[in-house]
């Protein structure tokens, strides 16, 4: 159920998925890089990190400034069938934390 609300989401925010790809495929190679050094299940993390790369870029459908905060706030606050509040909340949260960088 989750990993379809994630494909619905990139087809209705209209997700370049190349980039979409290439973000993720860095994001999760950086943490199995650093996998020994995780305290949480890393592939409970790997998922969640996967789904943040993927939906990062749905605030350029709101405006390119600040896209990454507007990304945060639709995935916090949509309704995403499969995924808890609390789930969403991590999500915003790892986009966030990874466009700031």
């Amino acid at each position: 159920m989750r990993e379809t609300t994630v494909n619905q989401f990139m087809r209705r925010y209209q997700i370049d998925t190349r980039q979409a790809q290439h973000v993720e495929h860095l994001c999760t190679g950086l943490l199995r890089q650093l996998a020994g050094e995780q305290p949480l299940d890393p592939d409970v993390v790997l998922q969640r990190l996967s789904w943040a790369a993927r939906l990062h870029e749905i605030g350029l459908s709101i405006a390119h400034s600040g896209f990454h905060k507007h990304s945060a706030y639709i995935i916090e606050h949509a309704d995403m069938p499969g995924f808890s509040k609390k789930e969403q909340a991590e999500l915003a949260r790892l986009v966030l934390a990874c466009a700031a960088r």
